[in-house]
């Protein structure tokens, strides 16, 4: 039952560790939103990721003007390395507390409402239907969006 650690800096949670920096502990050395997580579809019982998913854009321009969407590529390939039925759990500050924009390495700030653009459920159909176009879907299903004890936010993701 292998469970797979996000960012996890020195500090991994799960069995397997993933960070862009060789931190002690660290099992691979991956770019999220940007290189492939290395493993095979469906191996992973379960993720975390605890303040690190602020890391990773939602949006990025190439100087040819190319928009490409790195959040989207991660979440999707945690998508594709997670087996059905299994959770990924983010932990991460909630815009507008004023330590999302102190960082200068936080480059995607959430809120409870945040992760409705990338799996749906948007107030507005509109707002829906212009994420759908934009490619901004992935297929997981939201369980909850919400604050912890600890004044962080909380979002879970399930791959059905």
């Amino acid at each position: 039952m292998p469970t797979l650690d996000l960012g996890c800096g020195g500090t991994k949670r799960g069995d397997v560790g993933i960070d862009c920096e060789p931190w002690p502990g660290v099992d691979h050395v991956v770019r999220l939103g940007f290189q492939p997580i290395p493993y095979p579809d469906d191996t992973f019982d379960g993720a975390v990721m605890i303040q690190a998913i602020e890391h990773i854009p939602f949006i990025v321009y190439s100087l040819e003007g190319i928009r490409a969407y790195p959040m989207v590529s991660f979440l999707k390939e945690v998508h594709r390395v997670l087996k059905p039925g299994t959770r990924f759990v983010i932990s991460t500050l909630e815009f507008p507390d004023p330590r999302c924009v102190e960082d200068p390495a936080h480059c995607s700030y959430w809120t409870r409402e945040t992760a409705k653009h990338f799996v749906g459920g948007r107030d507005s159909s509109v707002g829906d239907q212009n994420d759908l176009m934009a490619g901004l879907r992935v297929p997981f299903r939201l369980i909850h969006s919400g604050p912890t004890p600890d004044g962080l936010l909380e979002i879970v993701l399930e791959k059905p």
